[in-house]
């Protein structure tokens, strides 16, 4: 009974080695999209063994997109105001880039670009500044990112006008947008920039003064600030947080006053 057994069983490994070997022996044509090419004497294989050992390569994983979010309150009612500086970045980043901020989602406006060879997504929240964590978390599902590919850009401040501060991770220090992302997201690990908007005179007119229009003698400083926010972002994203951190992490010096002409003889 057992020989039998065996014997059966010997039968039947060798009918599925003899068929594993003409499965091998039978190519698996190569794609060809012209379906009507005529045969020539090329001759380069138009076939591949299926078991030669080749297989196709694993897919290439896309790069993560970096989301970079602007904070500030929508409508026209807040445009310009110090509260909403990231808004003015994030335009300036859209113009410098060739990015079309024409998405506009229930929690964010956005739009995308390749920019360093990195997918970027530019978003103004269409939350109020103290929901900015929703928009924030819209987004991050939207792209399948992780916080660590954010950079949000906020104003502070504590820092004053003129300046900014590259940070990888922090908490809000009273920032109210920064504040909402943070108890969202439940974490504070993930990349920001701080652009200095200065104090009020009065501690307590704080939330007055941020959502106050900058005034026509600071507009100067606010366009260059903005200018060095998104060469800021051009240097993190070519070379890293760190040498961004090491190149704009500094207060800009001043122009050299204007020399002041001597008087003459000639004068009147």
């Amino acid at each position: 009974m057992k020989m039998r057994f065996f014997k059966s069983l010997t039968s039947l490994l060798g009918r599925l080695m003899s068929q594993s070997d003409r499965n091998c022996e039978e190519p698996i044509p190569a794609p060809n999209d012209n379906t009507d090419a005529q045969p020539t004497d090329d001759p380069t294989p138009t076939a591949i063994p299926a078991c030669a050992g080749i297989h196709p390569a694993p897919p290439v994983e896309s790069p993560r997109h970096k989301i970079i979010v602007g904070l500030g309150n929508p409508g026209p009612r807040y445009a310009g105001t110090r509260h909403n500086v990231g808004f003015l970045c994030i335009d300036r980043l859209a113009e410098r880039w060739s990015v079309a901020l024409s998405d506009r989602r229930q929690h964010a406006v956005l739009g995308q670009e390749e920019v360093a060879g990195t997918p970027v997504v530019l978003a103004k929240p269409r939350t109020f500044m103290n929901n900015s964590g929703e928009a924030v978390r819209y987004l991050l599902a939207r792209f399948r990112a992780q916080p660590s590919d954010l950079v949000i850009i906020y104003d502070e401040m504590d820092l004053p006008l003129g300046t900014i501060r590259l940070r990888p991770r922090g908490g809000a220090a009273g920032h109210q947008g920064m504040a909402s992302i943070i108890n969202v997201l439940g974490v504070n690990k993930f990349p920001r920039v701080r652009v200095g908007i200065d104090k009020p005179e009065s501690a307590d007119d704080w939330i007055r003064y941020v959502l106050e229009p900058f005034r026509e003698e600071e507009l100067t400083v606010v366009r260059d600030v903005v200018e060095r926010v998104a060469a800021a972002l051009d240097s993190l994203l070519e070379e890293g947080m760190d040498r961004a951190m090491n190149r704009f992490n500094t207060i800009p010096s001043s122009p050299p006053p204007e020399p002041v002409a001597e008087p003459t003889d000639e004068s009147p």
